[in-house]
Parts: C-alpha cells; sequence; structure tokens
C-alpha cells in the first residue's frame, strides 16, 4: 500500500516592481507502508504527535532547498527586505522602497502614460535611485511584447543603476537623455536591447559598467558616445545589424585598456550580423594634427573632425 502526499508551494517574485510571476514547486514523498508491514521498518518510531508535513516531508532539516528558478545573466538580486516592500501605485509610476531608503521605479502599463517620459527623480522627498529590472517591458499573453508608445526619456540624475532589460524591445524609442549630474554607475543586462528605432545615446560620466548585451540588437543605432569612466565591458555590448562608431571621452591608450575587454565577435552565417564597430574616434576640443580618428561637440552633437 502507498500513499502519496502532494504539497504545493507557491514563490513570487517581483521585477521590477511592475508585476509577479508565479512558480509552482510540487513537492512529492512517498511512503511504502509495506515496509512496515512486513517489519522492516518499525511502527513503534513514528511519534503519534508528528504531523503529516513532518512524516512525509523527504528534505533534511539540516539540507538547504534550491531555487529552481533561472534568471537572466548578471541580473540583479534584490536584498530580502527589498522584495518583500510593498508597491506603491501613483498614476502611471510603480515605486518600492528599497532598503537604503530610495525607491526603485517602473511603469504602470495599466495607466495611461505620455509618449515623451521624464522618469522622476524623487518621490515623497526621498530619492529614485533605481530603474528595475524590466521596468519598462510591456506583458502580453507570451510574456511580453514590443511598446511603440515610448519616444523619448529623460532619466534623472538621481538614478545609480539600471536594470536588467529595463527597456527591453521599445522599438518606438528614438531618443534617450541623462540629466546633468548624472551618478550613474552601472548598466545591467540587455538594458537597451533590441531598441531598434534608437539612433544614437550619449552615455554620461561616472558610468563604470556595461553589462552583456546592453545595446545588441539595435538596427538603427548608429554612434554611441562612452566616458572614459568605464572600466568594466560585458559580451556583445554593441553587436548589431550594422557597424557603430563610437565616440570615446578618452585618450588612445585609455581606449586600449577598454577594448582589452571587448570579447571578439564571432562571426554569424548572415553576412549582414558580423559587422561590429565601425570606427572609434577619440575626443579633441582643438583639431588634431596628424592621422587619426578625432571628435568634438558642435551644439552639443558629438561630431568627427
Amino acid at each position: 500500500m502507498c500513499f502519496f502526499v502532494l504539497k504545493i508551494k507557491k514563490h513570487i517574485k517581483t521585477i521590477g516592481g511592475s508585476y509577479e510571476e508565479i512558480t509552482d514547486t510540487v513537492v512529492l514523498s512517498l511512503l511504502l507502508l509495506m515496509s512496515c508491514i512486513n517489519g522492516n521498518l518499525p511502527l513503534n518510531n513514528i511519534d503519534d504527535t508528528t504531523t503529516a508535513d513532518d512524516t512525509f516531508d523527504t528534505t533534511s532539516k539540516d539540507e538547504t532547498t534550491k531555487d529552481d528558478t533561472t534568471t537572466l545573466p548578471d541580473e540583479d538580486t534584490t536584498a530580502p527586505e527589498d522584495e518583500a516592500a510593498e508597491l506603491i501605485y501613483d498614476g502611471y509610476w510603480i515605486y518600492k522602497p528599497l532598503s537604503n531608503n530610495s525607491y526603485e521605479i517602473a511603469l504602470n502599463f495599466d495607466e495611461d502614460y505620455p509618449e515623451a517620459i521624464v522618469i522622476p527623480g524623487n518621490y515623497n522627498g526621498k530619492p529614485v535611485t533605481r530603474i528595475g529590472d524590466k521596468a519598462f517591458v510591456r506583458k502580453s499573453n507570451l510574456g511580453f511584447s514590443s511598446n511603440w508608445d515610448i519616444i523619448s526619456l529623460v532619466i534623472p540624475a538621481s538614478i545609480e543603476e539600471i536594470g536588467s532589460d529595463a527597456f527591453y524591445y521599445n522599438a518606438g524609442l528614438t531618443s534617450v537623455v541623462f540629466e546633468e549630474g548624472s551618478k550613474l554607475t552601472k548598466l545591467k543586462y540587455g538594458v537597451f536591447k533590441s531598441c531598434s528605432a534608437l539612433e544614437n545615446i550619449n552615455l554620461p560620466e561616472g558610468l563604470k559598467s556595461i553589462g552583456d548585451s546592453a545595446f545588441s540588437g539595435n538596427g538603427g543605432l548608429k554612434h554611441i558616445t562612452v566616458p572614459n569612466s568605464v572600466t568594466n565591458v560585458g559580451e556583445n555590448v554593441f553587436l548589431g545589424y550594422q557597424a557603430i562608431d563610437i565616440f570615446y571621452h578618452g585618450t588612445p591608450a585609455e581606449w586600449e585598456k577598454i577594448s582589452k575587454l571587448l570579447p571578439e565577435v564571432k562571426p554569424y552565417e548572415r553576412d549582414d550580423l558580423i559587422k561590429y564597430i565601425s570606427t572609434v574616434y577619440f575626443y579633441s576640443e582643438t583639431e588634431p594634427v596628424g592621422d587619426g580618428d578625432y571628435w568634438r561637440y558642435v551644439e552639443g552633437v558629438p561630431t568627427p573632425w
């Protein structure tokens, strides 16, 4: 005779504060009472006060259970107190209190929002320091869908980190502006991945880390300004459907240190996918003498000499 006990545990994980994913974990415990009847297991060893959960639990009390959920590469893991924080819905924004007395922010797709988004830098007198994982990713029955509604973004100076896939598949996005004095230090995995209408972006001074695939799959991206404060570069950061010009805010010697961090691009079967970086331009306020590729600002726009 065999008895089966089915226990279902639900784990709720909030991603970017904007929605929830529920994973059901089924634990099956099997008790063979036939062994007891045959005398292989003494029945008097079972305490009458033992609960069903204790009797049928096959996990040792000293054994640590493993989470079988899969996370994206380079995905941030939030502190338990942050994970359990109550979400605050205010108009088309969702705020999540963080343990450092600041807020994480995400877009509430259930409310009407403008096509020109200006992300607030503070809420209730506290700074907004993080844009959540998948914060601007539209949900669908298939998991997500492209978003053509948002045309432009202004990211406040208070933001220190942008979470994984924060703006993934925002196909209508054409302009991203970082406020002057930006405190941004980290772009996580796939932040602007597949933003196909984005043609250029100027990363702020002070940025230190660019995560894997941060700008990959951006078919329209033509040039990007990279500060010399960057010291960590992930894989396939600039990989796209066309060559990208890099306007580097530093010297050739400084770029050499960064370029050593860039992995070699492996050829794809399709010829139009093997292009990577076209030209790296180095900043110079005055017109350079001699050979080399240099750039300067002309009315606020990076322009080659």
